[in-house]
């Protein structure tokens, strides 16, 4: 099957590039995509915030080059990997979906963002409504965005969830996971794990603070944070903060981790993932289902997506990041040998069954066979 996708691919990196970029490599070689690149484009460069003149004319760069493909490819459906939920990504979906789409092509919407703060606008829900109109079906993460489009004239059958794939390179075997399971001690040291941007949308402060907690119980634990921080300042001020608190010994701070076998084997070496985030448009934190993967139960809050992520009970925790105290009681429960491996061999039973990559390419391949052949 030839198709046109439309979305970012790497560099820049960014999560909605290196998912399509994914994606294309899961479904080779039955899905050929010919890619029209809307990412920022050249050497060292970031995603733009706003639109400069920079962007400005990588934009028009972008619709040109969709255009002209567009047209050279006229039998080819397109798969939208774009869809922004910002007035500015908004701006260029509709000027794509106005110079370079052709209002009888096929078109498979796949957002990566969350829409509802476009669509709680007056203005930007009539225009998002007006696009939908231009399209033939949306894939979706989970319920969540399902309930975001509720208000769009799309049918039951144009709607599909498939949840975003993690990268095979960080799915451990099983017999990584057995030993895990076999030789994992929570009662000598539990050992904590926070993957993502270390600033307090997501939870970053709030791990520090279960930890400490701990730490003055007189109970063994340590903290792992792998991620980026926003600035030298923040990170020195983190720093003293631990030095201060005398938890030197107990917190690491590992910075971004790029390897991916480095950061399966940090999975691996960890009990629990703490990931208490408060950011309210969680759609489908890939750290979570890496975590599942190597048989890490999850404490999470049931946030955006969250909840479809984790069987609260079965393989991790969701609560409220307000309550404290609630989640130190949640964090040292996996202390138990016992209740810990129960929810450690759920979490990767649960991964298998519903978000291994060869789940979701079977799931992608079924919905764009029976796309192209309806057609």
């Amino acid at each position: 099957m030839r198709w046109l996708l439309l979305g970012k691919t790497p560099p820049p990196l960014d999560g909605q590039a290196i998912v399509t970029h994914r994606l294309i490599e899961l479904l080779k070689p039955e899905v050929d995509f010919i890619v029209v690149r809307s990412s920022p484009r050249g050497p060292g460069v970031r995603p733009a915030n706003r639109f400069g003149l920079g962007r400005s004319i990588e934009v028009l760069r972008y619709l040109a080059e969709a255009r002209r493909t567009i047209h050279y490819h006229r039998n080819a459906p397109i798969l939208y990997a774009n869809f922004s939920g910002t007035p500015l990504g908004h701006l260029r979906d509709v000027l794509t979906f106005l110079v370079a789409i052709p209002p009888e092509r096929m078109v498979v919407v796949w957002p990566h963002n969350a829409i509802g703060r476009l669509l709680g606008n007056p203005i930007g829900r009539r225009s998002v409504r007006l696009l939908s109109r231009r399209t033939t079906h949306w894939v979706a993460l989970n319920h969540y965005l399902i309930q975001e489009l509720r208000d769009l004239p799309l049918r039951t059958e144009q709607l599909t969830i498939i949840p975003n794939p993690i990268e095979a390179a960080l799915i451990p075997t099983e017999r990584e996971i057995s030993a895990k399971l076999a030789d994992a001690d929570p009662v000598r040291m539990l050992r904590l794990l926070f993957v993502g941007h270390l600033i307090a949308e997501k939870g970053f402060p709030t791990a520090l603070l279960v930890l400490e907690h701990l730490s003055a119980s007189g109970i063994p634990a340590q903290l792992t944070c792998v991620g980026t921080w926003p600035s030298e300042a923040e990170a020195r001020r983190w720093a003293q903060w631990v030095r201060r608190r005398g938890l030197q010994d107990r917190v690491c701070f590992r910075g971004p981790v790029q390897d991916r076998e480095q950061l399966r084997a940090l999975y691996l070496e960890h009990h629990v993932l703490l990931f208490p985030t408060r950011y309210p448009w969680e759609l489908q934190p890939l750290v979570v289902l890496e975590a599942l993967a190597a048989a890490c139960p999850v404490i999470s809050t049931p946030r955006g997506g969250i909840p479809e992520l984790i069987l609260s009970g079965e393989h991790g925790a969701l609560v409220d990041p307000e309550n404290l105290p609630d989640l130190i009681r949640a964090t040292e429960a996996y202390r138990d040998p016992d209740f810990w491996r129960a929810q450690a061999r759920n979490a990767r039973r649960y991964f298998e069954t519903h978000f291994h990559p060869d789940q979701i390419r079977r799931r992608w391949l079924e919905l764009l066979r029976g796309l192209v052949t309806f057609s």
